[in-house]
């Protein structure tokens, strides 16, 4: 012990104090008795008295009507003023626990409208004693409901995904479930046709293609359960790489009477291409256009070329120069 001091030399110093008749007498010990009597009526006296007192209660609610639901959240607490004696106040703090207020909805019809005269009912059979209790705040309970309904929605991706350089998807995002039974108050749920969930980061592998699966949480709406709590986003992601190929132009809705060459032949198409498939694109998958149907046709012009297909593997595919030269020939 501190100071070295031991349980034994307190023991020793107890039962020398208790045994010396110097320190303890019978009129001490006859005083004492006093004060302790006297102590214990000043307590009684004092909690006789009439005494004003300001408390929150805290309110939880059960039975809600069959067929509604909250349709926004329900008050948490009643501050009510008491009046009673010390000890009836003393004694109504250790009865009333933290939810001890209890409101069976079902009692007070679809309207939720409690009034006055009700509560302070609910306060007096629940918390009981002999204090009055004088509501303060509010004066009366209103309990929003709205009719439950269920809906089917469809979840969605919302936002930006991203995603690692030089990587891209080679399939569609997908959402397992991809879509929701979706439980709540007509006001929220009647005209909601989908669910929205944040993407998160998709990370790249050192592996040229990877399939990407994240679980995410849905998104909290007040009053609304959901069959399934949360929903895997998946998605397969490649590394792509730069490439380019010399594509012919192809000449449409030339006017009648007329012959046209275009200067270059072929153009360059830039397109960015999974890795897997570099080998597998060729010039026969893209289609460049020089459509004379809204062009005036004259001497010494330029066309802008269109890039009209390509295939759906590839991503930003473009063309080099947008416009080609032409000469007229006329017909013989």
């Amino acid at each position: 012990m501190p100071g070295g001091l031991k349980v034994s030399d307190i023991h020793s110093w107890l039962s020398a104090l208790i045994s010396d008749r110097k320190y303890i007498s019978k009129n001490k010990i006859a005083f004492l008795f006093c004060l302790l009597i006297a102590i214990f009526l000043w307590l009684l006296t004092t909690l006789s008295g009439i005494f004003e007192s300001e408390r929150t209660i805290n309110l939880s609610f059960e039975n809600i009507p069959e067929g509604l639901v909250a349709a926004e959240p329900f008050p948490q607490s009643i501050i009510v003023s008491t009046t009673g004696t010390g000890l009836d106040l003393l004694m109504s703090t250790f009865r009333i626990q933290e939810d001890a207020i209890r409101v069976d909805v079902g009692q007070f019809g679809k309207s939720g409208r409690i009034e006055k005269k009700h509560l302070l009912l609910l306060l007096k059979n629940q918390v009981g004693g002999n204090e009055q209790f004088k509501l303060i705040q509010p004066d009366s309970l209103v309990l929003r409901m709205d009719s439950l309904v269920m809906n089917r929605l469809a979840v969605l991706t919302e936002g930006k995904i991203t995603i690692p350089p030089n990587f891209g998807f080679t399939d569609d995002i997908r959402s397992n479930p991809d879509t929701i039974e979706a439980r709540g108050p007509k006001a929220t749920l009647g005209s909601l046709k989908s669910v929205y969930i944040q993407p998160l980061e998709l990370d790249g592998r050192k592996d040229s293609k990877t399939a990407v699966t994240q679980r995410l949480q849905l998104p909290e709406l007040f009053s609304v359960s959901f069959s399934d709590s949360v929903v895997s986003v998946s998605a397969t992601i490649e590394e792509f790489t730069e490439s380019s190929l010399k594509v012919p132009v192809q000449i449409v809705d030339l006017p009648k009477g007329v012959m046209v060459e275009v200067f270059p032949e072929s153009v360059s198409v830039i397109f960015n291409v999974p890795l897997s498939r570099y080998h597998e694109i060729d010039p026969s998958n893209f289609s460049v256009l020089a459509d004379f149907n809204n062009q005036t046709v004259s001497s010494n012009r330029k066309i802008r070329l269109e890039l009209k297909y390509w295939p759906g593997e590839v991503q930003q595919a473009r063309l080099q120069n947008e416009f080609a030269d032409y000469i007229i020939f006329e017909k013989k």
